[in-house]
């Protein structure tokens, strides 16, 4: 998903592309498993970001990723305010976790 850099996406929009996003392509590809970059540069705090997500949106995400009911794989690959990045890491795993 290629994002124009020069806006900031609020939560809810940002819902609504993850929405698209999880229900649609892997479904329209069958897939049989998934590998998710979490970029928490998708936080609203990140100096790097042009979202403004809170962390319990990666709770939110966690659980939408879960509902496609596929084997699933992590990887950091972004976020560069430290501060939350072990408190956005635990909101997404808890989310795919208590679904």
């Amino acid at each position: 998903m290629t994002v124009d850099g020069s806006r900031v996406f609020s939560q809810q929009s940002t819902t609504l592309m993850w929405n698209n996003l999880f229900f649609g392509v892997p479904l329209s590809f069958k897939a049989e498993a998934l590998v998710v970059a979490t970029g928490f540069d998708t936080f609203k705090s990140d100096p790097l970001g042009c979202f403004a997500l809170e962390s319990n949106s990666y709770y939110k995400i966690g659980r939408m990723i879960r509902c496609l009911n596929l084997p699933t794989l992590f990887v950091q690959e972004g976020g560069y305010f430290v501060e939350a990045l072990r408190e956005n890491a635990r909101q997404l795993v808890k989310g795919f976790e208590n679904v």
